[in-house]
């Protein structure tokens, strides 16, 4: 069943005054590589449209969205999935987690997938007992991380290993006393940069090597191999190509933090703090360029795509009101639009074309609902709406290039006790957004 609905307008939409600064701008790029075939479960949409006066180059938002629950890799012992990484071949890696009470003799009690839509996949490696998935590129390469202990809640990840289509491509292994972190990095030439738990050691392979950076907080591995990251004892903002090279820093004074966002390509928007003040900044050509920020209050970027557009939320100088907001590749800050009457909204991940995914909840007991939007009009995405009352929750969610959404939400103690969803443009709707 397909329900469709025309966009409903609404005036109850408090905008903050937001003045308009020019930025340098960047190319567009979209890469639409052909997806799977997907069975859709429940087809749905409801738009809303709190707002208009976005300025937005490009097509309207889908007239509607298929919702498909991820399948579970193990369904009798399951407890929760979590989600990794998606790319843009609609491929969605996860880990599956498994109930400690009811493993029994099983060989993993954590294994990662990918899952196609088709078939889930299991990532399975010789002589580990557990896999964790950190990343996956757009050629299907998957890095994931190994552990050899019995309990994998109480084990270290020992080892390091890029994975495609059953078969191990690299494996990282033997190093005496070692732990790597629940982190890394894969970019579109299979290389990888991972970090160690004591000591924050870095490390990057390529073509063949092995390399410690050094001890600091890398933060992104680029396509051209360079490591990107705050060293945060000496304050600075470090970039490891072929050697350390320090880039210049946004602070007259010392720069206390920097938590960096990049696309695919490498444009860099970071929020950073210089003397208690937070800040945030987009690079262009090595350059920091500070973004406009009107309201007087904290700064938080949340994404940056190849074109130089930024997501992130203003908070005001006087009440500490939060405002989602978005500076355009040319410079332009606009206010994004909510769905009316709700109690928190949160927007997560932009993608090429500016399209916005977020979270927002109402109701008591709390709900969590789904959402896309363009910057003008904002879509609910179909499905029910996943009761987390008044527990600890975490959503995370994830969006392509041609549009596909998916999102799980993490619970206490990490538990993921909601499947998996995924969402995608309707028939003939895929590509438009």
């Amino acid at each position: 069943m397909i329900l469709a609905a025309e966009a409903r307008r609404s005036e109850d939409f408090t905008m903050h005054p937001l003045s308009r600064t020019r930025l340098p701008g960047s190319r567009a790029r979209a890469v639409m590589n052909e997806r799977p075939s997907l069975a859709p479960v429940v087809l749905a949409a409801v738009l809303a449209a709190p707002s208009s006066g976005f300025a937005r180059a490009g097509d309207p938002l889908p007239a509607c969205y298929e919702l498909m629950l991820v399948p579970p890799l193990e369904p009798e012992y399951e407890r929760g999935q979590v989600l990794r990484d998606m790319n843009e071949n609609g491929v969605v890696l996860l880990d599956g987690v498994l109930d400690a009470d009811s493993v029994g003799d099983l060989p993993q009690r954590q294994t990662a997938y990918t899952w196609t839509g088709a078939e889930a996949v299991p990532i399975l490696i010789d002589g580990l007992m557990h896999t964790q998935g950190l990343a996956i590129n757009d050629r299907d390469e998957v890095l994931v991380l190994g552990g050899h202990d019995a309990d994998v809640f109480n084990g270290s990840w020992t080892e390091a290993v890029v994975w495609k289509d059953g078969e191990v491509l690299v494996r990282i292994s033997g190093l005496e006393d070692f732990s790597f972190e629940p982190a890394g990095w894969i970019n579109e030439r299979g290389h990888v940069a991972l970090r160690s738990v004591y000591e924050r050691e870095v490390y990057r392979w390529a073509e063949g090597r092995f390399e410690s950076l050094g001890s600091w907080d890398a933060v992104a591995l680029l396509d051209d191999d360079a490591v990107v990251g705050f060293d945060d004892v000496a304050g600075e903002i470090v970039r490891w190509g072929d050697e350390r090279t320090v880039l210049p820093s946004p602070c007259e004074s010392s720069l206390q933090s920097f938590w960096p966002k990049f696309s695919r390509e490498g444009e860099m928007a970071a929020t950073y703090e210089c003397d208690g003040e937070s800040h945030g900044a987009i690079w262009d050509d090595g350059e920091a360029r500070e973004l406009a920020n009107p309201l007087g209050g904290d700064i938080s970027l949340i994404d940056v795509n190849d074109r130089g557009d930024v997501l992130g939320v203003l908070w005001t100088s006087e009440d500490g009101a939060r405002v989602p907001v978005s500076w355009r590749g040319d410079g332009e800050l606009a206010e994004l639009p909510v769905p009316p009457g709700m109690e928190s909204s949160e927007f997560w991940a932009m993608n090429e074309h500016g399209l916005l995914v977020g979270v927002f909840a109402r109701g008591d007991p709390k709900e969590l609902h789904f959402f896309v939007s363009d910057g003008d009009e904002v879509m609910e995405l179909p499905g029910p709406a996943l009761v987390v009352g008044d527990e600890f929750s975490i959503p995370r969610l994830l969006i392509d290039d041609h549009g596909d959404v998916v999102a799980s939400v993490e619970g206490e103690f990490d538990i993921y006790r909601f499947p998996t969803l995924y969402w995608r443009p309707c028939a003939g709707e895929a590509g438009k957004s």
